[in-house]
């Protein structure tokens, strides 16, 4: 589709939370908006490109979404694994976010390690969040 590649997933029943629905070339489509679409990335990073094209997407969002519906769609999805680790890190990664507005993560619980993508290889790691992330995202976050 006009050079980029969609990939379609059913997830768990969420209700349609955050989802859009428009007109596309006389279809109807239904698509996640920014805030959903961020959240899914960190679930399932291997769908989205990997971390570099996951980072990419958190700078590229960063000036156009809300921390609150954010935070209001992770807490409606329940999720066992601590994903908001993985988002204030990324979210905190872009700079553009106060710790005020990071708070609301880590209000969360920072309990447990957690993993910023599968058979990650000598992993560099965030005291803060508790996270593990490949070294890589340091070159590339200061290269862009």
């Amino acid at each position: 589709m006009n050079g980029y590649e969609v990939v379609l997933i059913n997830g768990k029943k969420t209700n349609n939370l955050g989802t859009i629905q428009e007109f596309y070339e006389g279809n109807l489509i239904t698509f996640t908006d920014k805030e959903r679409t961020l959240i899914d990335i960190i679930v399932r990073p291997d769908y989205s490109g990997g971390i570099h094209e996951i980072i990419k997407a958190f700078q590229m969002a960063s000036d156009e979404i809300s921390i609150n519906k954010l935070n209001a769609y992770y807490m409606n999805l329940k999720y066992i694994y601590p994903y908001h680790q993985a988002l204030g890190f990324l979210l905190e990664m872009t700079g553009k976010f106060s710790e005020n507005k990071l708070k609301t993560f880590r209000e969360h619980g920072i309990k447990f390690d957690f993993y910023l993508g599968y058979k990650l290889k000598d992993p560099s790691y965030n005291t803060k969040w508790k996270l593990f992330y490949p070294k890589e995202v340091e070159s590339y976050l200061e290269r862009n």
